[in-house]
C-alpha cells in the first residue's frame, strides 16, 4: 500500500474582511499542503467591501488594487472581463472589488497550488483561544470548537467608538441614533427631506452622502468633526509615471516636527517644478513603516493628537468624480461640514436635539435632526479589550497591546508578541491590528504584501 500523505497544516484565519480573504488566497496559492479554515463572524468582505451600494467606490485606482503584488494588472484584467471599466486609473465600485476577491478565492479553492490544500468556512465568533501542545483550540460562541496548527488574526478595525455614550446617547433609540454607520439599517426609515447629523467627516461620511443623495434625498447631511476637514481628491489626470522624491531626507529628520517640515518642502518643490503634492504622499507610502518605527513614543502620541487628521485627508483620498458629487451637494446646501464637538444629545418628538460647540468658540449651538449617525471610526485599543476573544487572550498574557491603542505588538513577520515580549510561533496578525508597528497597515496595497509574506512564512 502507498504511504499515507502527511496531514496538511491546519491554519485558521479569524476574520473574512480583505485581510482574511487575502491571506487565505495566498495560502491556497502557496507550495505547501494547507487546510485553511476561514472563520467568518459576518458576511465576507468586511466593512469596506461588504457594501451593496454601487455608488461606493474604491479609494485607490484599479492598478493599485490587485490581490497579487507581482501581478499589478490582475484586477484591471478581471474588471475588463466582467463588464466593469478596464482602465488602470479607474476607481471601481467596491461591490466589484468584493466580487473580484471572491472570484479569485473560489478559483484558488477549486485548483490550489498543492493538491493537499483546501478551504473550509465556519460561521461564528471566536471567543477564546487555548494552546495545548502544538495545537490551538478556537472556542466559538455557542460552544463549538475548532483545532488548528496556526492561527491568523485578521479581525480588522474593531468595534465602533460611541462618542455619545456619556453625552445622552443612552437615551436615544435606534431610530434616532445609528451607533454604527456600517450596521444594517443605519439609514433605513429616513424620509428624503430629513436632516441627518453624521459624527465624523471622513470617507464613511462621503459614503453616506453618496447613499443618501444618490437616492434623491433633499434633506441636509451634516458632517461634524473636530476639524471639519473632508478627504481630498485624487488627481484628475491619473498618477502618471512616478517621479523621484527624496524620501531619505524625511527619514533623516530626527523629530516629528522636522519630518513634517521636510514633507512640506518636498511638496512645495514638487509643485514648483510642475508636479503635484500627491506624488510626494505616494512616494512616502512605501517608507511610512520606517518613518513610524523611528519616531519616539512621544512623537507618535503627538502625531495622533495633532497631525493624524491632516495626514488622513491627504493620504486617504476620494475618486475625483466622487469629490465632485460631494462638492455639488455642498453648493446646493444639501451637505454641510462643521468643525466642533458634541456637548449633549437628547431625544425630541421629531428626532434628536444636539448641542455642539464650534471649534475655537466658548458658546454652543443647537441642531435638530431626524437621526444621528456615528461615523467617528473604530477602536483598535486592546489595552482594555471589550471583545471576548481579546479579553480571553489578554487574561492569558498572550499578547502585548500597543501602548497608544493601535492594536497588537508584532514581530517583523507578523507573529503576535506575548505580554512578556516573546514572539508566538503559531499566532499571527495581519492588517489593522499591526498599525501600532507599521502605521500603514489598512489598505490593500499593504495588505496583499503582508498576506503574501505571511503565507510564505506559514509554508516553512
Amino acid at each position: 500500500m502507498p504511504a499515507a500523505l502527511p496531514r496538511p497544516r491546519r491554519v485558521a484565519v479569524v476574520g473574512s474582511g480583505a485581510s482574511g480573504l487575502l491571506v487565505a488566497l495566498h495560502l491556497l496559492r502557496g507550495p505547501a499542503a494547507t487546510a485553511v479554515t476561514l472563520v467568518e463572524r459576518a458576511h465576507a468582505g468586511g466593512v469596506a467591501y461588504g457594501t451593496h451600494d454601487p455608488a461606493h467606490r474604491l479609494n485607490v485606482a484599479a492598478i493599485g488594487m490587485s490581490a497579487f503584488p507581482d501581478a499589478p494588472g490582475d484586477l484591471v484584467a478581471w474588471a475588463a472581463a466582467h463588464g466593469f471599466v478596464g482602465d488602470p486609473e479607474a476607481f471601481l465600485p467596491r461591490i466589484a472589488y468584493a466580487r473580484y476577491l471572491a472570484d479569485r478565492l473560489a478559483a484558488a479553492e477549486a485548483a490550489p497550488a498543492h493538491p493537499g490544500s483546501s478551504l473550509g468556512r465556519r460561521r461564528g465568533e471566536v471567543v477564546g483561544l487555548v494552546r495545548a501542545d502544538a495545537t490551538w483550540r478556537l472556542r466559538l460562541a455557542g460552544g463549538d470548537a475548532l483545532d488548528a496548527d496556526a492561527v491568523v488574526l485578521a479581525t480588522g478595525h474593531g468595534p465602533p467608538v460611541d462618542p455619545l455614550a456619556a453625552l445622552g446617547g443612552a437615551a436615544l433609540d435606534a431610530a434616532r441614533y445609528a451607533r454604527d454607520a456600517w450596521a444594517p439599517g443605519a439609514l433605513d426609515g429616513l424620509r428624503p427631506t430629513d436632516d441627518v447629523l453624521v459624527l465624523g467627516a471622513g470617507l464613511t461620511f462621503v459614503d453616506l452622502v453618496l447613499s443618501r443623495h444618490g437616492a434623491g434625498a433633499t434633506g441636509r447631511t451634516i458632517g461634524l468633526s473636530r476639524r471639519g476637514l473632508l478627504p481630498l481628491s485624487h488627481r484628475r489626470d491619473g498618477a502618471g509615471p512616478p517621479r523621484p522624491v527624496d524620501v531619505a531626507s524625511v527619514l533623516a529628520a530626527p523629530t516629528l516636527r522636522a519630518r513634517l517640515a521636510a514633507v512640506r518642502r518636498l511638496a512645495a518643490d514638487e509643485t514648483a517644478r510642475g508636479g503635484d503634492w500627491r506624488d510626494v504622499i505616494a512616494a512616502l507610502r512605501a517608507g511610512t513603516p520606517a518613518l513610524w518605527a523611528t519616531l519616539s513614543p512621544a512623537d507618535r502620541a503627538r502625531f495622533l493628537r495633532h497631525v493624524r487628521t491632516f495626514w488622513d485627508v491627504h493620504r486617504h483620498r476620494t475618486a475625483p468624480d466622487v469629490a465632485d458629487v460631494v462638492a455639488r451637494a455642498r453648493d446646493a446646501g444639501r451637505v454641510a461640514v462643521l468643525a466642533g464637538r458634541v456637548v449633549a444629545a437628547a431625544p425630541t418628538p421629531r428626532g434628536v436635539a444636539v448641542t455642539w460647540r464650534p471649534r475655537g468658540r466658548a458658546a454652543t449651538a443647537r441642531l435638530e435632526v431626524a437621526r444621528v449617525v456615528n461615523a467617528t471610526g473604530t477602536s483598535l485599543d486592546l489595552r482594555r479589550p471589550t471583545e471576548p476573544l481579546f479579553a480571553d487572550l489578554a487574561a492569558a498574557g498572550a499578547y502585548r497591546a500597543d501602548p497608544l491603542g493601535l492594536g497588537l505588538a508584532t514581530a517583523d513577520d507578523g507573529a503576535v508578541l506575548y505580554a512578556a515580549g516573546r514572539a508566538h510561533d503559531a499566532l499571527f496578525a495581519i492588517g489593522p491590528l499591526r498599525m501600532g508597528d507599521r502605521w500603514e497597515s489598512t489598505a490593500v496595497p499593504e495588505l496583499r504584501v503582508q498576506a503574501a509574506a505571511l503565507a510564505a512564512r506559514l509554508a516553512r
